[in-house]
């Protein structure tokens, strides 16, 4: 049965803030996480670089954009949900296809346990593993659409 977008809950309150209060916490460092999902990627898979056209210091701060608008805002399923479908339905005019979401989960899920270190206890590590497995699987379904909707506005 398919959720009605009043039924939408991509996280718990908790997990909300474990997110929210665990990317604050990184205060500076939040831009060695694209830096090292960006490296590890690149150095495990060397046949996915050439989908990557733009400059490395502006991938690296859209990457720390979204989070940066998406994490305060985790409250809000249905925007979450709509953001990062339509981000998944714009990354196929760069290439990229259902093969390589693992590849760059894994790689952004390395970039996370390798920044956070001694931060990533297993309840921080499980919640951030959820986000970006969930982001995964939303981008994914926005690989599918010929189209995509506008968000309606409350």
């Amino acid at each position: 049965m398919k959720k009605t977008k009043s039924q939408l809950h991509l996280f718990t309150e908790e997990e909300i803030i474990i997110l929210q209060n665990t990317w604050e916490s990184l205060g500076d460092r939040k831009i060695e996480v694209p830096d090292r999902h960006y490296n590890y990627l690149f150095a495990n898979h060397p046949e996915i670089k050439d989908m990557f056209t733009t400059e490395a210091h502006l991938q690296n701060a859209r990457f720390i954009n979204s989070l940066n608008q998406i994490i305060p805002n985790l409250d809000q399923a249905e925007s979450v949900h709509h953001y990062y479908k339509t981000l998944g339905f714009t990354h196929k005019a760069y290439k990229v296809r259902k093969k390589h979401y693992p590849l760059i989960i894994n790689s952004i899920k390395y970039a996370l346990a390798d920044v956070f270190a001694d931060e990533f206890v297993d309840e921080v590590k499980d919640t951030w593993y959820k986000f970006v497995d969930i982001i995964g699987e939303i981008m994914l379904e926005g690989t599918k659409a010929q189209y995509l909707p506008k968000l309606k506005k409350k």
